[in-house]
Order: structure tokens, then C-alpha cells, then sequence
């Protein structure tokens, strides 16, 4: 018995043995390969607009056309463009009007689309062209702020070339129209139109005139 007894440690003690042989022989895990890198993503660039293109426009007080030449000024007939593709201007206010001076338009009747683009701003660029009757121009508040709001130069308005208001076309028919619209003088809250959208007008201005269609027509 007892030889039995001392063989059961033993073997319990070769085996063992064996085992951790066994363990320490086996082949170390293979690490595992590391993943390639994402490619870098390229920032979408804003498609380029014709070299000349027009846009007509039908308001409450009649229609008239914008035709734009882009070599007048490129991000604003690019920024212009794709405004028009979106399909951003049609039920827009036209909250400024100076008779003489300006009709301007291009904060929405709808908060959420303002917010969109209010933000994205132009950077400057040189003014080819002067701020006659008929031209029209990006509104700014200040060196490279240029958003969405456009104003067309109800006069020769030659003190804007100095702040640097650059037209980037011209309106070739419907003056007449952009004449007979009601001015409110500046009475109307741009930053509460631009929080509250056409509520506003509504409660406070309901005869404001606006935009009711803008699409985009075959090349001149």
C-alpha cells in the first residue's frame, strides 16, 4: 500500500510536468495585423455655376429676371446658384424695401432653412463691377459675411463700391415690378425674422411681399 501511495503523487507530479511542458512549447499567438487608416475624407467643394446664367422670379408684385455673369464675381454667382438649385428663395419675404435705394430679400419664411445657410459665409472677393440701377449684390454685415441675402440697387448706388458690395448680375427685365413693392421702411426685426420665419411676418407685417417662385432658365 504503501509503495501504491507513493506512485499516486508521482505520476500526479509527472503529469503535471508534462502539461506545463507542453504550455511552454506551444507556438505564441500571432498579433493580430493592424488595420489600415481611413482614407482622408475631401470636404465636398461647392459646384461651380455656369459662366452666365439666369434666374426668373415670380413675386406677389409680378415676375422679373436676374441674369448672372460669373467672371463678375465667382462665389457669389456659385453661392447664388446653389441657392436657386436648392430651391431656397420661393416663399421668401422681401423685407427691405428703400424705394431708390434697395429691394432685398433672402432670409426664408422658414427658421430652419436660414439657420442652414446663415452660417455659411463668402469670403470677400474684388468688385468688377459697379452698383448701378438694375445690379445686384450679396448683403453683408462686415468683411466676409456674406450669406444668403440678396438686394437688387433700385439706383445708382456708387457709395456701396467703396464698402466693397460686389454685384455679380443684373436684372434684364421686371424692374417694374421690383418698383411696386411695398416698403416697410426699417421697421421690420431681421434678427426676429430670422428666428421666427413667416410667423412673424404674418402677425405684424401681412402685406409684406415675397417671393413666390425662382427657377433656373436655360443659358442666355
Amino acid at each position: 500500500m504503501k509503495h501504491r501511495q507513493t506512485l499516486i503523487p508521482v505520476c500526479f507530479a509527472a503529469s503535471v510536468t508534462l502539461a506545463l511542458w507542453f504550455v511552454s512549447c506551444s507556438p505564441a499567438p500571432k498579433e493580430k495585423a493592424a488595420e489600415p487608416a481611413p482614407a482622408p475624407v475631401e470636404e465636398a467643394k461647392p459646384e461651380p455655376s455656369p459662366e452666365a446664367y439666369r434666374a426668373k422670379f415670380t413675386s406677389t408684385k409680378g415676375d422679373f429676371t436676374i441674369e448672372v455673369t460669373r467672371k463678375w464675381a465667382p462665389l457669389a454667382a456659385d453661392r447664388f446658384y446653389a441657392l436657386l438649385k436648392e430651391g431656397y428663395y420661393p416663399g421668401s419675404p422681401v423685407y427691405r424695401v428703400q424705394p431708390g435705394f434697395v429691394v432685398q430679400w433672402g432670409i426664408s419664411n422658414s427658421p430652419r432653412k436660414s439657420s442652414k445657410w446663415n452660417q455659411e459665409y463668402l469670403e470677400d472677393e474684388p468688385r468688377t463691377q459697379s452698383n448701378t440701377r438694375g445690379t445686384v449684390a450679396f448683403a453683408a454685415s462686415g468683411p466676409d459675411s456674406r450669406t444668403m441675402q440678396v438686394f437688387v440697387n433700385m439706383g445708382n448706388n456708387a457709395p456701396l463700391n467703396a464698402q466693397g458690395f460686389a454685384p455679380f448680375g443684373r436684372v434684364v427685365s421686371g424692374m417694374e415690378a421690383l418698383a411696386k413693392m411695398k416698403s416697410y421702411g426699417d421697421d421690420v426685426d431681421q434678427g426676429r425674422l430670422m428666428r421666427e420665419g413667416g410667423a412673424y411676418v404674418e402677425m405684424f407685417f401681412p402685406k409684406m411681399d415675397r417671393i413666390e417662385k425662382a427657377e433656373l432658365l436655360p443659358a442666355p
